[in-house]
């Protein structure tokens, strides 16, 4: 289930019919060159996306379109369930699959290796908490992704998590960019200028602020 709140762009969905499927395809490579979505927050219910856009339940996100990814449980995940990848053309740079939980990683992973290899995928399997930030991230820097992300199973009573800055909280999660830049072909240092210019703008802002406010203090 999809519910938009701000946005009457089209949303699509997995269905059990081929050609509904494959309309969907169709329209993930229309929009994979425009801008993208991002993840501002999310629970054990579904996200929440930058285009007011939230989505109840596993989902699929790749440019601006986010579908509803038709999984009940992680037991669910399998092969099957991830046919659309192979009918994407041309080929993702990476998929990241969030696997809910933490202790879901390492089950999905021995259940699904052989799939990714067989279709010379690039996969990475991570909690969802991670998944989350890391796909903000590979959006940023424009890269050709694709999330598959499964609900947290229960957050704190504060209820949604926010990524209220993209840029700051892949950072601030500390991501292994050796590992990155492996998966993708490309280098360390080229981790991009843009995400280094916002980061130092909003820095400056920030104590541009903190000097304003001395100055009324006083």
């Amino acid at each position: 289930m999809v519910m938009n709140e701000a946005s009457s762009s089209p949303q699509y969905y997995f269905t059990d019919d081929e050609k509904s499927l494959r309309t969907s395809v169709t329209s993930l490579q229309d929009t994979a060159g425009n801008d993208y979505l991002c993840i501002l927050s999310y629970n054990e219910f579904g996200f929440r996306l930058t285009n007011g856009v939230f989505v109840v339940g596993p989902m699929a996100v790749l440019g601006q379109v986010a579908l509803s990814w038709k999984v009940a449980t992680v037991d669910e995940i399998t092969e099957e369930s991830l046919t659309l990848l192979t009918m994407i053309e041309p080929k993702p740079d990476l998929i990241v699959l969030g696997a809910g939980d933490k202790e879901n990683v390492g089950v999905l992973e021995k259940r699904l290796r052989s799939f990714f290899l067989e279709n010379k995928l690039n996969v990475e399997i991570m909690a969802t908490r991670d998944a989350c930030p890391t796909l903000n991230y590979l959006n940023a820097d424009q890269r050709y992704a694709v999330g598959l992300l499964f609900p947290v199973s229960q957050l704190s009573k504060e209820g949604f998590s926010h990524l209220e800055s993209n840029y700051e909280r892949a950072v601030a999660r500390e991501l292994d960019q050796s590992v990155t830049a492996q998966i993708l072909g490309i280098r360390s240092k080229s981790v991009p200028n843009a995400l280094r210019e916002l980061l130092e703008e909003r820095r400056q802002q920030l104590k541009e602020e903190e000097e304003v406010g001395k100055k009324m203090s006083t």
